[in-house]
């Protein structure tokens, strides 16, 4: 007679699309060994927020829902900044959590999880009730349907429960109840369609600008058609770059991690048509940009429309009805425009490409982590990902390793919590079979040195580029803005390369502009995980923080 071990680990075999990640213990380990006697892969962690992250770059890099796994009380504590880090990133995940028996708060590792869940914004589906089968399946849904972190918490004394037919039974609370406004949007009023329209025709210097909101092909197809006839240039949020990649007139994703270039000609804009985009300070460059434009603002969300950047018209409806609706318009609306699209704009888009159109800062110990990093990206397959933790460094990469298509660029930047980059690279390249680069600082990458070892055990194909200048980049500039001593955001340099080869990865210094000249041999037929320590000139600035 099966037991709700059983029953849970078969609903999640059954609904999960890949590996599980996780870190066990008690309260998860009967369930998950089920799961792996069952055939299917559980890939282990050794910290739980390194769990929560692998499972979120699979799910981003292979566009379906991540599972991570992890036991209770301290074990979700562990993994709540990684969770958090998600929720914000929108990344479609079920976390399941072995829970404390209800009724007793006094064991040593009893945590309250629903007010975990509610801290870190991730939907909460009580399991100590209703149906096992019907409230995984429910997770997955939810995930699935809201592209957001569920958090679906299971008491072991429900899953020590002998086969029943209240295992099997419904749940007494359907969890998707409060998500049917989703289905419920009723399309654009064609008056304000018409208005768009309009506006974007008699414009000078349009923008159409796409987020994560608008990921689908036939919506960025009819974007792009919307774009052609309005003469308007492309741009995204940071993780929506590569939609618009094969037009020239594709400025990549607008905002703080963007070239002065770059954001000079977004902030000329006079007409900006904003889809699924939040508009959020980091679009907007805290608001630099957009300022003196008509922005037309189509969310599904009423809530995001306007929440964050003023929005002069409002078009609340399913992205793609409302894309829809403006290609239809525009089809009918007469001859294309010239609108921003001039040679002069396509030269100074085609020059900040890359990063190129900076100042190269070599010095004979040192090198700018810009030509690096394009040094990297030159060595390797051009269909390599890139993942970006957070620290002064996160505009180099984004700035010099461009993506040519939706997904292949994956700021682990959600939470701006640093040292998230490294397991979020690990499970991006489980989940295709090409490589991926992670671009982390030294602080970060100390915060997460135990995910080395997960690398050599994994063997993925990893390309770690660590950004060494011997401190916290971002708080050395933010002290010397204050005009005070940075010595507190500085610590001893760390031997990475030692480090790493003792957790049985192979790595490479590069502390000298000609060590740049081993990295084709280095990369380019990639076979496992590869770390270089880079020295890098603190003299160079990244723009956003200028």
């Amino acid at each position: 007679m099966a037991d709700g071990h059983e029953i849970a680990a078969a609903a999640i075999a059954q609904n999960l699309v890949g590996p599980a990640f996780g870190l066990l213990g008690n309260a998860n380990l009967v369930t998950m060994n089920h799961f792996v006697q069952s055939g299917r892969t559980l890939h282990t962690s050794q910290h739980e927020s390194g769990a929560v992250c692998m499972a979120a770059g699979y799910a981003r890099a292979a566009d379906t829902v991540g599972f991570a796994t992890v036991t209770r009380g301290p074990g979700l504590a562990n993994a709540i900044t990684a969770l958090t880090s998600a929720v914000r990133d929108r990344v479609p995940l079920v976390v399941f959590a072995g829970d404390s028996p209800p009724g007793n708060p006094h064991t040593p590792q009893y945590l309250d999880h629903a007010k975990v869940a509610n801290l870190t914004g991730a939907r909460f589906i009580d399991g100590s009730a209703g149906g096992l089968r019907a409230l995984v399946d429910a997770a997955f849904t939810l995930a699935a349907f809201e592209s957001q972190p569920v958090l679906l918490n299971i008491p072991t004394n429900r899953l020590d429960e002998a086969d029943t037919p209240h295992a099997h039974g419904p749940i007494p609370h359907d969890p998707l109840a409060g998500a049917a406004f989703w289905n419920d949007t009723p399309p654009v009023e064609p008056a304000r369609i018409q208005t768009a329209v309009a506006r974007l025709r008699h414009s000078q210097r349009p923008v159409v600008l796409a987020g994560r909101g608008a990921n689908n092909t036939e919506v960025t197809r009819q974007l792009r058609a919307i774009g052609d006839w309005s003469g308007a240039l492309f741009a995204t949020s940071l993780p929506a770059v590569g939609r618009f990649a094969a037009s020239e007139y594709d400025v990549g994703f607008a905002g703080g991690f963007a070239t002065p270039a770059v954001n000079q000609l977004l902030a000329e804009a006079d007409v900006v048509l904003a889809v699924g985009a939040s508009l959020n300070e980091h679009t907007t460059a805290n608001g630099r940009l957009f300022a003196d434009a008509f922005v037309v603002h189509a969310d599904r969300d009423p809530g995001v429309i306007g929440r964050q950047t003023r929005a002069d018209l409002a078009l609340v409806g399913d992205a793609a009805d409302t894309v829809a609706a403006l290609a239809a318009a525009v089809a009918g609306a007469g001859p294309a425009q010239t609108g921003y699209r001039t040679p002069q704009v396509a030269a100074r888009i085609a020059a900040s490409r890359r990063a190129l159109d900076h100042e190269v800062m070599h010095t004979s110990r040192s090198v700018d982590p810009r030509a690096a990093l394009r040094a990297i990206d030159d060595a390797i397959t051009p269909t390599r990902r890139v993942v970006v933790d957070v620290g002064h460094f996160s505009t180099f990469p984004c700035q010099t390793m461009p993506a040519a298509f939706a997904g292949q660029l994956l700021p682990a930047l959600g939470f701006a919590a640093v040292g998230l980059g490294v397991p979020t690279a690990i499970g991006a390249a489980l989940a295709t079979d090409d490589p991926v680069v992670a671009v982390v600082g030294d602080g970060g990458m100390l915060m997460s040195l135990p995910e080395l070892r997960t690398l050599a055990r994994t063997g993925a194909r990893v390309v770690v580029a660590v950004l060494n200048d011997a401190a916290y980049g971002a708080e050395v500039h933010h002290l010397r803005r204050r005009g005070l001593v940075d010595a507190v955001a500085r610590f001893d340099a760390t031997d990475f390369v030692a480090v790493a080869e003792a957790l049985g990865i192979p790595a490479a210094r590069i502390d000298a502009p000609d060590d740049l000249d081993r990295l084709p041999t280095l990369l380019s037929s990639l076979d496992g995980p590869q770390l270089l320590d880079i020295t890098i000139n603190p003299a160079v600035v990244a723009d956003k923080f200028q």
